[in-house]
């Protein structure tokens, strides 16, 4: 009985995170493939393979901090992924993923990037797109 109150109040949460209204694009221009294969690599924009791994990236160091990004497509929808990447802490407030759309709440921010985001709206938006074209973890 508890595990199921548990699974209950755990699919309760996530409805609500997927249902919450900053999950809808950030932009009115489509995300584009290759922009986002660009800012997902980019050291200076998302540079994703500091921290995760995904087989269909030809880079020779990835990393193993946070969880493989193989088949993501599979597992999390647009709304999902774009959630993550704005603020992971919303799900997770021990994680170490930057919350690359965010500027309030956050601490310890150089006063050069205060009121700055990390990724514009259209790099969130291309990266979502990038992720989403690799539905076979490959």
């Amino acid at each position: 009985m508890r595990i199921f109150v548990l699974a209950l109040i755990v699919a309760t949460f996530v409805n609500a995170v997927a249902a919450d209204d900053r999950d809808a694009p950030l932009t009115t221009t489509p995300g584009r493939y290759i922009e986002g294969q660009k800012a997902f690599h980019n050291r200076d924009k998302g540079h994703c393979l500091l921290c995760h791994r995904l087989s269909a990236s030809d880079e020779h160091f990835q990393g193993n901090i946070g969880p493989s990004l193989d088949g993501v497509a599979t597992r999390l929808d647009p709304q999902q992924i774009r959630y993550r990447i704005v603020d992971n802490s919303r799900l997770n407030h021990q994680t170490l993923m930057p919350a690359y759309f965010q500027t309030e709440g956050l601490v310890q921010v150089a006063a050069d990037f205060e009121g700055k985001t990390i990724l514009s709206a259209q790099d969130v938006e291309d990266i979502i797109v990038y992720l989403l074209a690799d539905r076979q973890g490959h």
